[in-house]
């Protein structure tokens, strides 16, 4: 869930905004004018986002996503003790 929440408002409950955030699976867009100008999370959902986008600037990734899809549309699944790098 992403919650807009204004910058002044935030500012007010900031410690008990983090609490929530650590706790779960709590999102905050904080808002300027009605703006959005930053996003609190939690740093494990940050870390997770750090490695999806390490992944996704792997030259082969595009490729082997998409070959996956196609593998995974055709019912052609393997078990995971046979990919590569496990």
């Amino acid at each position: 869930m992403l919650e807009a929440i204004p910058v002044t408002r935030a500012r007010q409950n900031f410690l008990p905004i983090i609490d929530r955030v650590e706790a779960g699976a709590y999102r905050v867009s904080l808002t300027r004018h009605g703006r959005p100008v930053a996003v609190v999370l939690s740093y494990e959902d940050y870390q997770r986002m750090s490695e999806t986008l390490k992944l996704m600037e792997h030259q082969a990734f595009p490729h082997r996503l998409s070959q996956g899809l196609t593998e995974v549309r055709r019912g052609e699944l393997s078990p995971l003790s046979e990919a590569e790098g496990v």
